[in-house]
């Protein structure tokens, strides 16, 4: 699931866009770091600015030297912001082309969108199974005599 980046410059540049790949079980820990990492970077004499980039190239937030507005929000704000259709559109092309491309890698592919797949326009999303129709009623299990029948000798001694 594609989160938000930060850019750290010490001077000013430009953004590139830059595409990574991350495993679903390598995902929140990078997550975590990253958080980590920029709540530092908001306090560090050298850092010029910081500014946090949402899913589609826009900067989301930008944070410089010295200034009170605070950027760690907006990593999680956009970590949790649903895709737009045009997002949701690409990432769901690049997932497809992945899966064509790897296909001893399809499972894996599938784990790490998974996280995404609740994020996407409603529409987009895969069709939920509902209950089954008509409503499935257990088998009855035919009765039969136990074969062992639990007397108390006690019982019977009295």
């Amino acid at each position: 699931m594609p989160a938000a980046k930060a850019m750290f410059t010490s001077t000013p540049t430009r953004w590139r866009k830059v595409r990574r790949f991350t495993s679903r079980s390598g995902h929140d820990p990078c997550f975590r770091a990253l958080a980590e990492v920029v709540a530092v970077a908001e306090r560090h004499p050298q850092i010029a600015a910081i500014t946090v980039i949402r899913r589609d190239g826009q900067a989301l937030r930008r944070h410089e030297a010295g200034g009170t507005r605070r950027v760690s929000w907006a990593l999680v704000a956009e970590r949790l912001r649903p895709y737009t259709e045009q997002e949701a559109v690409g990432f769901l092309r690049l997932h497809r082309g992945l899966r064509r491309a790897l296909p001893r890698h399809r499972d894996e592919l599938d784990e790490i969108a998974a996280p995404a797949r609740p994020l996407l326009p409603q529409w987009m999303q895969p069709v939920r199974l509902g209950r089954p129709h008509p409503p499935v009623w257990p088998l009855p299990v035919p009765r039969r005599a136990p074969a062992y029948c639990s007397v108390s000798t006690f019982s019977q001694a009295a």
